[in-house]
């Protein structure tokens, strides 16, 4: 299955420089998702980057919780975590935050939640009220 884009994403400047910062997911058997961090230089360079990801209630499967890249104008990263579902009806939480190593600047701090639906784990909608009682 193809990933789906998340509805969290975050714009930040560092002086001339764009960057975004973009989720997807792919849901997975025994209600594992894999959790795509994709990060894009626009217009400058936006220099080194630290990105952790804190998987809240989930189990980490695969991949790495913390990475550094450095991008300049028109780079691209993307990097990935395997997450899994514990116990639990709560819906699933995941926080994002995106620093620039120079200065130790918080550029980017996005949460996404999950919600496990029948056999399969989902983002959160606005409609899901239990998505909002975390």
């Amino acid at each position: 299955m193809a990933p789906r884009t998340t509805g969290a994403e975050s714009r930040a400047y560092v002086r001339e420089a764009e960057l975004l910062v973009r989720y997807r997911y792919a849901p997975l058997t025994h209600f594992e998702i894999e959790l795509y961090v994709d990060l894009s230089a626009q217009g400058g360079d936006i220099g080194e980057l630290e990105v952790e990801i804190d998987p809240g209630n989930f189990a980490v499967k695969r991949g790495p919780l913390h990475w550094t890249t450095s991008l300049s104008s028109g780079d691209t990263h993307s990097d990935s975590v395997r997450l899994r579902s514990v116990a639990g009806d709560k819906p699933r939480v995941v926080t994002v935050t995106t620093t620039r190593v120079n200065g130790q600047v918080e550029l980017a701090r996005d949460t996404i939640r999950f919600i496990v639906d029948e056999d399969a784990i989902r983002e959160c909608e606005p409609a899901d009220t239990v998505c909002g009682q975390i």
